[in-house]
């Protein structure tokens, strides 16, 4: 442990200018930023044939004798289950609504 924290503290000493935070995080191997890079499965084949998710047990249990829906709503449903004046609004590249100024 000794050696690798001596030959990370070299590096930072002779190969750039860093502030004492920035090489103290380096050292102790902590994250100066955080960034998500998450992937999320949209399932787009044709609906009839995608696979879907049943609602919990507790879920199921609560429900009446005659009630059928028993699929968790996915991406795709909650998009298009949206209210109607969102579809006013302009989009960024990421799909997060903007309120135009005015």
């Amino acid at each position: 442990m000794k050696s690798k924290l001596k030959a990370i503290g070299l590096l930072f000493v002779n190969k750039s200018e860093v502030s004492s935070q920035e090489a103290a995080y380096g050292i102790l191997g902590l994250q100066l930023s955080k960034f998500s890079r998450d992937h999320i499965y949209i399932n787009t084949g044709v609906p009839e044939k995608r696979s879907r998710l049943t609602k919990s047990k507790d879920e199921l249990e609560k429900f009446n004798p005659g009630d059928t829906n028993i699929i968790v709503d996915g991406l795709i449903e909650h998009y298009m289950n949206r209210s109607s004046d969102l579809f006013a609004l302009p989009t960024t590249p990421r799909g997060t609504a903007t309120i135009p100024q005015t």
